[in-house]
């Protein structure tokens, strides 16, 4: 039968006396087909997709079972969501229920496709025997249970879509899965996950018991669980709506409080690292909010800044990208006393570790995509004065063989190319336009990129061009089209003699 169409191969396999020879030809025929070919052969043909799903369930051979799902994945990822749902509909649950990790994930991905057809979704979510194995499947190994949260999700996202919500046997169901730290984690960043995207989705999940049961375990006594619920409420106050939720049920005020009193606390050197990345991540998306109503956060962080503690630093550099941040920091006499001080010191050390995290904060800190004004540029001036970094040796640093600290004095220099006294300090600095236009050949990849990238913003930088002349603009732009592993040619011309 080699050449026959897909259909009659795959028809002949009932009665077939070599059922696994003619697996191994359908399995060849459809791999070496277009999706096009695959959907115009069987999309009409649900009851032969059928055929293989029966025989997946009937396969005593692994072999076998290797063969059918390789088949059945391809159909999945080919055929309409109709097709796949009247094929699978019967074998949801029971391939849910398998203890074969390729069975659970193939027929998640079936029930993914079929939920792209929003008429089935009510079906699905109606079904507490599916959706009690489709949650069951989220406490298997990590490869099934993201397959599994992400099928809910989007299950979930359709049901808000609809206004369908969401009955108590799932809100049953996730509860019980929620039964072990591990699970219990990846549950809450599936709901979070959900809110973030749709505010709908929010308004109906939001006053679920889980959702107190969470913002409870931010202040618990366990700290691993409070360290994972940090993680996972920061995520959610990334959005308008969940920010107010959390205001809402004080949320901040608790852990400002925390904050206050964190020398008291034993667990202190594992708990702070936490409460700095959640504050920070919600302060720069709300620094007026975070920094007048909670100053708690502000004032610890210059207090550890002492420490020299990188998640103290790196929290300082990220906070630091809002301009709003920016302004407030230029108010405060304990950010030029300690930080500025800090971050100097830290660039000149021979610690190429802290030489790499104090230029990455500073790339952080002098980066301004939101606002670039003369108020702004003259206040980042002040900075770049108080930190007593001659420009000069940040250049000689690009010589020296640490790449990861080239990377992040590549990205400075970009950060600094829009402001009028930064390009002053560049063209004023000997070896600088050498080092930018040379092509190094002992760079590694990540720094002949990071450099491309940097040739490519000051390219494109009128207030470079303004500075240096337009024939260093035409050698950066040529540079620029090149792209960043041209190299000139080695021209070598031999003369033959009479």
């Amino acid at each position: 039968m080699i050449g026959a169409p897909i259909v009659q191969l795959i028809s002949s396999l009932k009665n077939s006396e070599r059922p696994h020879d003619l697996l191994l030809e359908i399995k060849s025929a459809l791999h070496v087909m277009k999706k096009t070919e695959v959907k115009r052969q069987l999309n009409s043909q649900s009851q032969q997709l059928t055929t293989i799903v029966d025989y997946l369930i009937q396969s005593v051979s692994e072999e076998e079972k290797r063969i059918c799902i390789s088949i059945l994945n391809v159909c999945v990822h080919a055929l309409d969501p109709d097709v796949i749902y009247t094929s699978f509909e019967t074998f949801f649950v029971r391939g849910l229920d398998s203890n074969d990790e390729n069975i659970n994930t193939l027929t998640l991905e079936a029930i993914n496709v079929a939920s792209s057809s929003v008429r089935h979704i009510p079906s699905i979510l109606s079904n507490p025997d599916l959706t009690s194995a489709l949650i069951t499947n989220t406490r298997k190994e990590l490869a099934v249970s993201k397959v599994a949260c992400s099928t809910l999700k989007k299950l979930i996202l359709q049901a808000a879509d609809q206004d369908l919500g969401v009955n108590d046997q799932i809100k049953t169901a996730l509860r019980r899965c929620s039964d072990t730290d591990v699970t219990k984690l990846r549950i809450y960043e599936l709901l979070v996950q959900i809110c973030v995207q749709s505010p709908k989705a929010f308004d109906m999940l939001s006053e679920w018991e889980m959702f107190d049961v969470m913002v409870s375990e931010s202040v618990t006594d366990d700290i691993l669980v409070q360290l994972n619920t940090l993680f996972v409420l920061g995520e959610l106050a990334s959005c308008e709506h969940g920010f107010n939720f959390l205001c809402k049920k004080g949320v901040f005020d608790k852990l400002a409080d925390v904050l206050d009193n964190i020398n008291e606390n034993p667990m202190k050197g594992l708990l702070l690292p936490g409460l700095f990345k959640f504050f920070g991540g919600v302060c720069f998306l709300k620094p007026t909010e975070m920094i007048t109503k909670h100053p708690a956060f502000m004032k610890c962080l210059f207090e550890e800044l002492n420490t020299s503690d990188s998640v103290t630093i790196e929290t300082l550099g990220f906070i630091c990208r809002s301009s709003a941040v920016k302004l407030s920091m230029n108010e405060k006499s304990e950010f030029r006393r300690t930080a500025l001080p800090l971050l100097s010191s830290m660039c000149k050390s021979p610690d190429t570790v802290k030489r790499c995290l104090g230029f990455s904060s500073l790339r952080q800190m002098f980066s301004c995509s939101d606002e670039r004004s003369g108020r702004m540029s003259a206040i980042l001036q002040n900075w770049w004065n108080a930190l007593d970094l001659p420009f000069e040796s940040i250049v000689e640093m690009l010589s020296q063989p640490f790449e990861d600290i080239k990377i992040e004095i590549h990205g400075l220099i970009s950060a600094l190319s829009w402001m009028q006294w930064a390009v002053d300090l560049m063209r004023n600095c000997g070896g600088f336009i050498e080092y930018i236009l040379g092509r190094q050949t002992n760079l590694g990849r990540g720094t002949v990129l990071s450099k491309y990238d940097t040739v490519c913003v000051l390219a494109d930088s009128p207030v470079v061009r303004q500075t240096f002349g337009d024939p260093i603009y035409v050698k950066l732009q040529t540079y620029k089209s090149c792209g960043p592993y041209y190299s000139i040619p080695d021209v070598q011309v031999a003369v033959e003699r009479s």
